[in-house]
């Protein structure tokens, strides 16, 4: 059987002389059990992300960098002279910690709910 053959191409007939199988009574155990031992069960591979990409991704945002970069101008701006609003630095830092916080949060529960759809939808043989 080739595994890189375009099966929605073939007509009904070929596809059962394709895959060694019978439209009527399907595969014996016997030929289940081999298949299931050459091929494998009929799942798609597991990735895996890491903690980092997962939940510290919004911190590389690109909105959020530029917010970043913007209270970093403000806070040298004040260091020279420039400005002398902290107020102003302290609420930009603050509402970009807090928008990276709740997009944190927010991507804790996605991943939670993932999980549990992912062990609802597994396979039981």
């Amino acid at each position: 059987m080739e595994t890189d053959q375009k099966y929605y191409n073939l007509s009904l007939d070929q596809l059962y002389t394709e895959l060694n199988t019978n439209a009527n009574s399907g595969l014996s155990e016997e030929e289940v059990k081999q298949r299931l031992e050459k091929y494998g069960l009929n799942e798609l591979p597991k990735y895996k992300r890491s903690f980092v990409k997962i939940y510290l991704a919004p911190l590389f945002n690109w909105l959020i960098v530029i917010y970043l970069f913007g209270a970093l101008i403000l806070f040298l701006a004040s260091l020279f002279g420039l400005s002398s609003n902290i107020l102003i630095i302290a609420l930009t830092l603050g509402i970009v910690l807090l928008n990276c916080l709740v997009a944190i949060i927010q991507q804790y529960r996605a991943q939670k709910k993932l999980k549990a759809l992912q062990e609802l939808a597994a396979p039981t043989t």
